[in-house]
C-alpha cells in the first residue's frame, strides 16, 4: 500500500483543523441554503449603509463554512449562493 506524500497529509490535516475551528464558532440556525439566502438579502438591503464588523465577520465565516461543505461533498445547491454573497462582500470592499 502506497501512502500519500507527507505534504498531502499536512494539507488535509490543516483543512480539517480549519473546519473544526469554523464549525466550533459557526452555529447555523437552519440549512446552509437558508443562511446564505438570508445573508444575501441582508447585504442587498444594507447596500450603501454601514454594516457592523461582527456582521461582516459572520458573513465571511458563513462563506468559509459553505465552501468547506462543498469541499466535503455537500449536496445542497449552494454554489450560486456562495458566489452571490462573495460578490456582495466584494462590492463592499471595493
Amino acid at each position: 500500500m502506497e501512502l500519500p506524500p507527507i505534504a498531502d497529509i499536512a494539507v488535509a490535516h490543516r483543512r480539517s483543523v480549519e473546519f473544526a475551528v469554523i464549525a466550533s464558532v459557526m452555529e447555523l440556525h437552519g440549512s446552509i441554503v437558508n443562511n446564505l439566502t438570508s445573508a444575501i438579502q441582508s447585504a442587498r438591503r444594507l447596500r450603501g449603509h454601514a454594516v457592523h464588523s461582527d456582521t461582516l465577520d459572520h458573513w465571511s465565516d458563513l462563506l468559509a463554512h459553505a465552501r468547506h461543505a462543498l469541499a466535503v461533498g455537500s449536496t445542497e445547491p449552494i454554489e450560486a449562493l456562495i458566489a452571490e454573497l462573495e460578490n456582495e462582500l466584494a462590492d463592499r470592499a471595493g
